[in-house]
């Protein structure tokens, strides 16, 4: 006959136990904040789902190649143990940003850093741990930037995250600061030879903005600079982040509080009035929910984010309106 039977029997042994974790290739972070992301333990029985899982948190950390995380999975089956390890590939994740120029109003320019393997600790306690020259190995992220259009506009902020606030569970925290100047033009510049002739020239059709002796440029808009004509912000706030096991371990919650404080000195634009101090408070509140594999190229995984904010009238604290 040109046909068998083939009959395959399988026998389903015991579930493995975890007895090893190792991690390689990892030269940027402490080894205890790596490890922290991983669901599977020692001691714990092995699951691949686990394991994926805990591939696909090593890949949200931004700090290792995604392509080039690898497990090595080692079965004892006289012991019913296996060993794993993750071979991993560090990149570099910190950014810096730099743009300079010139305009009418002279130096234009920002500068921009972004350390997103900050240490606090080593900052604050430098000992054995610590690394490099600016402190790292923890995983938060710090950011510092400044921004200027000359004498017209300046702006800075700092910023402090921490994924894993107080080490022991996953709940985020963070804090910023910013602070901002503006200034106007003198009313001299609206009343000038230079505004003037400029304007007119729109409808009339002879003159670029010219005087009748030279190019003006003594008229120019950097000439008219007052900075008796202001507004000032002060900005700060503080933020809170939890992961949630319900509905899944894929939701997180977070909240912040912001606050600003608005300095207005002879300043028409943009609010009711133009001297006197604008305050402003908001709470934010954020559901999140994300399963994507790669924060950057996803190729499975969905996510979608609900938040809500409330700004209470703070005219009713402090009784004017």
């Amino acid at each position: 006959n040109d046909s068998i039977d083939l009959e395959m029997r399988i026998s389903e042994g015991r579930q493995a136990t975890i007895n090893k974790i190792n991690i390689n290739g990892n030269d940027r972070l402490y080894e205890n904040v790596v490890r922290r992301e991983l669901r599977t333990r020692p001691g714990d029985l092995f699951s691949k789902e686990d394991l994926m899982r805990s591939m696909r948190e090593i890949q949200q950390m931004g700090h290792f190649d995604p392509e080039n995380i690898k497990p090595d999975i080692q079965p004892d089956p006289i012991n019913g143990t296996v060993d794993i390890g993750y071979d991993l590939v560090s990149k570099a994740n910190d950014q810096v940003e730099f743009s300079a120029g010139w305009g009418q109003t002279g130096i234009i320019g920002k500068l921009s850093f972004k350390f997103t393997n900050f240490s606090l600790t080593n900052l604050l306690h430098p000992g054995e741990n610590y690394r490099g020259i600016l402190p790292q190995g923890d995983g938060q992220t710090l950011t510092v930037s400044g921004q200027t259009n000359a004498d017209f506009y300046q702006s800075y902020s700092i910023s402090f995250f921490d994924p894993w606030f107080g080490g022991k569970r996953p709940n985020s925290f963070s804090v910023s600061a910013f602070y901002s100047l503006q200034t106007d033009i003198s009313d001299r510049y609206y009343n000038s030879s230079y505004y003037n002739n400029y304007y007119n020239s729109m409808y009339t059709g002879y003159g670029y903005g010219y005087d009748n002796y030279s190019y003006g440029y003594n008229n120019s808009y950097e000439n008219y600079f007052d900075p008796d004509k202001y507004m000032k912000v002060y900005g700060f706030s503080v933020g809170w982040g939890k992961r949630l096991n319900w509905p899944d371990d894929y939701f997180t919650f977070s909240t912040e509080i912001a606050y600003q404080r608005y300095v207005l000195k002879e300043w028409g634009r943009y609010f009711p009035i133009s001297d006197g101090n604008c305050n402003y408070i908001s709470l934010s509140l954020i559901l999140a929910r994300s399963s994507i594999d790669n924060p950057i190229f996803p190729r499975y995984g969905s996510e979608f984010t609900l938040s809500a904010q409330i700004t209470p009238p703070y005219s009713l604290f402090d009784g004017k309106d």
